[in-house]
């Protein structure tokens, strides 16, 4: 197991305009959630420039809410379109935001799962937000995000509060 200190999360921050005019915790979740979406690479089937991000909702929460008024947002070249969704419901999905129940995926559909419960990246949780005293972070687990054929940047794991590989 690996832990990496985030040196970079108060240069992050003030460059999500954090540092100009605070947001909700809600609103800075979703910002880092889709500025950390510019550092994954999903397999070779699911990376087609053309096709939209799928970003599906399955919680009700605060940060769903905020994901859902997001406006239109592209991520590199890739449009991201964020709707609701139900477990058994992810085909076509890219990104699932859940709650601490994880949904049954097949290997053949990789889709990054995210979450803002405390922990829940050693539950299988690729992506762990955190906003801890007010400062943005995350954690990655490395290891469910490669079992499911997803990969971060170098960068991005540098970023990370904690990256869980083992």
């Amino acid at each position: 197991m690996r832990t990496w200190i985030c040196a970079g999360a108060a240069a992050w921050a003030v460059g999500l305009g954090w540092a100009q005019a605070p947001l909700r915790e809600a609103d800075l979740k979703a910002e880092v959630l889709l500025r950390v979406l510019l550092f994954v690479q999903w397999p070779q089937d699911r990376a087609n420039p053309a096709q939209a991000l799928e970003l599906c909702v399955l919680e009700d929460d605060a940060l769903s809410a905020s994901l859902l008024k997001q406006p239109q947002r592209q991520v590199g070249s890739r449009s991201v379109r964020i709707r609701p969704a139900s477990p058994a419901r992810l085909d076509g999905c890219h990104v699932a935001y859940v709650g601490e129940s994880l949904p049954r995926i097949p290997p053949s559909q990789p889709v990054l799962l995210v979450s803002d419960r405390f922990g829940m990246v050693n539950k299988g949780v690729m992506v762990n937000l955190h906003a801890d005293g007010g400062a943005p972070g995350f954690d990655i687990g490395l290891v469910a995000a490669r079992q499911a054929g997803i990969d971060f940047s170098a960068r991005l794991l540098r970023l990370a509060r904690y990256v869980k590989d083992e």
